[in-house]
């Protein structure tokens, strides 16, 4: 599925917040992956976090990380063990 804008950002609850649509699959259940994601870069800035969702990455073949967690969350998860991301180079 290509996403769009509208495939970006789920609905939510007042107090709840608001969540990016690839954070979930195709039950609305929190991908896995997620958590270690997130867990990896904990001591990151949230802003730098959602921008490396949107970049490119040549070790995720030049897709976006959103794109490719919801297909290949064992190639994600390889992607942040990269030493290189993790030194933001």
């Amino acid at each position: 599925m290509k996403m769009t804008i509208t495939h970006l950002c789920t609905n939510a609850l007042p107090d709840q917040g608001v969540y990016p649509r690839y954070a979930f699959g195709l039950d609305w259940r929190s991908l896995p992956a997620m958590k270690d994601v997130i867990s990896t870069f904990a001591a990151t800035d949230p802003m730098c976090l959602a921008a490396w969702f949107e970049n490119t990455s040549s070790f995720l073949g030049e897709r976006r990380l959103r794109e490719v967690i919801p297909e290949d969350c064992a190639r994600v998860l390889e992607a942040v063990q990269d030493p290189r991301l993790q030194q933001g180079s």
